[in-house]
């Protein structure tokens, strides 16, 4: 019976996101979490786009707001959002914001960094002074990975005044990299 189990367990982590490669596949609520959840970190954007992808922004959306789903899959909800949702940059703008979890902010932060771009700077400006330092190291490595003169300049002005010296650490290995 136990092995029965295993190999129902095993084949719906294979065939669940195999079956949404046909394009415009609905995928359910609970598969979709189950595919986020998994150890190998969740699919990229092929995966994503090839859903339908009214249903599945819609999906994402509800599984990001659902407090009783796993932070881990709720921060790859909001990854995946940035792949199908064009507007996905507000929403998770205005969900950094408001999050309380502190895990869950940087990633809002991050998601919406990766779909807003530059216009992410005023949000990540303001990440900079949150009061957690998880927080700030993401704010700080999506300025860099941004790279305007101005994304420059405010990471430069945060190390500044940054306390936390493991921030402060990798806010100047940022302003060193390359972009």
């Amino acid at each position: 019976m136990i092995r029965k189990l295993m190999i129902a367990a095993l084949a719906a982590l294979i065939v669940i996101p195999a079956a949404a490669w046909a394009q415009g596949i609905v995928v359910e609520r609970e598969e979709m979490i189950s595919v986020l959840s998994g150890y190998h970190g969740g699919p990229g954007a092929e995966y994503w786009q090839r859903l339908d992808p009214a249903s599945t922004r819609a999906t994402l959306r509800a599984i990001i707001e659902d407090e009783s789903v796993f932070p881990v899959a709720r921060s790859r909800a909001m990854r995946a959002l940035t792949y199908v949702d064009g507007q996905a940059g507000e929403y998770l703008g205005s969900r950094a914001a408001s999050e309380k979890n502190t895990y869950l902010r940087a990633s809002a932060y991050d998601a919406h960094a990766r779909a807003a771009g530059e216009g992410a700077l005023p949000a990540l400006t303001g990440a900079l002074n949150d009061s957690d330092a998880m927080v700030r190291i993401m704010a700080a490595r999506n300025l860099s990975r941004i790279g305007t003169p101005e994304a420059k300049q405010t990471l430069r002005r945060a190390m500044e005044s940054e306390k936390n010296g493991v921030a402060r650490s990798i806010m100047s290995r940022s302003l060193r990299e390359d972009k």
